[in-house]
């Protein structure tokens, strides 16, 4: 389970940025799915749904599949 899971149409915040320590877990859409399956084809590799080259933007989305 990642941040984003494509496959089961999900996208995760992690324990550690909750207050209450869980996970929390939400639908995507699935306009949302087919925008992200677009992203991936641009950085095949990526763990990252956004990337920059410039100075760091703290953490970002990632990908899981």
């Amino acid at each position: 389970m990642g941040p984003v899971d494509l496959a089961a149409k999900r996208a995760w915040v992690p324990s550690n940025h909750q207050k209450a320590a869980r996970p929390f877990g939400f639908p995507l859409s699935d306009e949302l799915i087919c925008i992200l399956r677009e992203l991936r084809k641009l950085n095949p590799n990526g763990s990252h749904v956004f990337r920059s080259t410039q100075r760091s933007l703290g953490k970002s989305a990632r990908f899981a599949e």
